[in-house]
């Protein structure tokens, strides 16, 4: 089994730490939000998931689908522009302890958005994408407020 090696990945120019926890987005994990960042290919939030995730065989469809460590990360900032999910890379810690992970939006922020909202989702979630569980606005340049509740589901 191979593991990211996280020091390899860019560096952001702009770096925010967290640490934020979302307990009831991950059945039966803790997601805790450790850093944000942006560098010069994507916006970058970095993160840690306990108890660790199996390592699943993406070669695998079923087993792929069936991973408990999915979660959706998407954005909208205040001039209306998206932000999608990137891609992003995730492995066990050292000690075997915990996952530790980051996931990458893209495009950049725009250089005229004032803040950016991201959204926080479950594939167990109804419509996941429309009434996100959780919701982490970002002031541009990169100041975090505490994370919102998402809207209840009509």
């Amino acid at each position: 089994m191979s593991t990211t090696d996280f020091d390899s990945l860019p560096r952001p120019s702009r770096h925010v730490a967290l640490d934020v926890t979302l307990g009831e987005l991950l059945q039966g994990r803790a997601l805790r939000l450790t850093a944000l960042g942006v560098d010069a290919a994507a916006l970058r939030l970095w993160y840690e998931v306990t108890p660790p995730l199996a390592p699943v065989n993406w070669d695998d469809a079923r087993a792929a689908e069936a991973t408990d460590g999915l979660w959706f990360l998407w954005g909208r900032d205040d001039r209306g522009n998206e932000y999608l999910d990137g891609g992003g890379a995730h492995g066990p810690t050292a000690d075997g302890r915990r996952t530790e992970g980051v996931h990458s939006l893209l495009p950049l922020p725009a250089a005229d958005a004032a803040w950016l909202d991201l959204a926080f989702a479950s594939p167990r979630d109804a419509q996941p994408f429309e009434w996100p569980r959780y919701t982490l606005r970002v002031h541009l340049p990169l100041v975090v407020d505490p994370p919102r509740p998402g809207p209840a589901a009509p």
